[in-house]
């Protein structure tokens, strides 16, 4: 249930730096815009790698037949 929170906490707060950067968008230069789409790339990237490393907790090497 907590890993399901967790899911949902980063969406909720990805999602409004997508807005917030969407909103603001006529005083972000490209740089800044592709600084922030790198960081919240790799952030959501870790923490739903992370998240799915958490549920799938077996043996990742093991052959499945």
């Amino acid at each position: 249930m907590s890993i399901l929170l967790t899911g949902i906490i980063v969406t909720i707060l990805s999602l409004i730096v997508i807005v917030f950067v969407f909103i603001k968008r006529k005083k972000i230069t490209c740089m800044i815009g592709m600084m922030v789409a790198m960081a919240l790339g790799m952030l959501v990237g870790l923490t739903g790698g992370l998240l799915v490393g958490i549920l799938y907790s077996g043996n990742l090497f093991s052959q499945p037949f």
